[in-house]
Formats: C-alpha cells, sequence, structure tokens
C-alpha cells in the first residue's frame, strides 16, 4: 500500500506494490506542483512588498487631544497576511508652543507601539514609531497623534511598511 512523505507528502510505493505508469506519474505531479508553490514563494521573497506615503496634512489637532490622523493617505490596508515592520513618523507644524509630541500605531484601532518626544522650548523634534507587528490581510493601520503645549497643530505623517515574512 502507497504511503506519503512526511514534509512534501509525495506518494511512494512500499515493497511488494506493483509500480505502474499511474504512479509515476501522481509523483510528477505531486512534484510538479511542489515546484510550483516553491516558484511563487521564490517571486513573493523577489517581490517583498514594500510600502512609503506621506498623507496630506491634517489640521485642526488641539492640545492635549488624541487625535486619529484620517487625512488622505494616513492609514494602510494589509495587502496580505504576515509579520510586517511599521515606520510611522509624524511631522507637525503650526502652534506658538510645544513640550511633548507623541505618535501611535494603531491596528484596528488597538494601539501597538508609539513614541513621546520632549520638544521643550519648541525643538522641533519629530515622534517616530515603529515595530513588528503580525497582521491579517485586511487589517488597517492607522495613526493617532496627541501633543501639549499652546495652539492648534497641523500633521502630517510618513509611513512605511515593510513585510518582512508571507504568512499562509
Amino acid at each position: 500500500m502507497p504511503k506519503n512523505t512526511d514534509i512534501y507528502g509525495f506518494t511512494y510505493p512500499c515493497p511488494g506494490d506493483t509500480i505502474d505508469p499511474l504512479a509515476f506519474k501522481t509523483l510528477a505531479e505531486q512534484i510538479d506542483t511542489k515546484m510550483f508553490d516553491v516558484n511563487a514563494d521564490w517571486t513573493t521573497a523577489l517581490n517583498r512588498r514594500n510600502y512609503d506615503l506621506f498623507s496630506a496634512q491634517q489640521s485642526g489637532i488641539a492640545s492635549g487631544v488624541d487625535t486619529v490622523i484620517t487625512a488622505t493617505d494616513s492609514q494602510y490596508t494589509i495587502p496580505v497576511a504576515g509579520i510586517w515592520l511599521f515606520s510611522i513618523q509624524a511631522t507637525h507644524f503650526g502652534w506658538a508652543t510645544i513640550n511633548v509630541a507623541r505618535i501611535r500605531v494603531r491596528q484596528n484601532g488597538t494601539l501597538r507601539c508609539a513614541q513621546a518626544v520632549n520638544c521643550e522650548n519648541n525643538s522641533q523634534q519629530l515622534p517616530h514609531a515603529r515595530g513588528p507587528m503580525v497582521a491579517a490581510a485586511g487589517d488597517v493601520m492607522s495613526t493617532a497623534f496627541f501633543f501639549t503645549g499652546t495652539g492648534t497643530a497641523a500633521v502630517q505623517v510618513q509611513i512605511s511598511a515593510k513585510l518582512i515574512v508571507r504568512l499562509a
């Protein structure tokens, strides 16, 4: 009675089995199928998904309010399941004084990573949050911005998403 290999499931005959053309055909088709899978993985590895963009500016962000950035190109929808490396940086404009600026990376509305920077004396430090995340196809990555100071801010975010490994 034929058996299958543990890893790839190739069918092979056992001692005493009759080896006929159908057995060779089955093995050849299984090998071809596996080679097509390997070729697809190779193509995916060579053409790894990378995404970089700058959003439009979002104005009128009030001091002391954690604000989700909803400007054009400020969100990224995951196209394939995998482990992704995200890097999101905020460029802020337009307030009189600032003490702290913070950016948060959110996955489907849930906080994943953040960075806060001390901006006393109006230094123009930029918060830059980054980290690896396991994501399913269709997950939405977004950003929230917070600052303390006076006046209102206008914010533009830069998003970089790099697929590290695809998950089946």
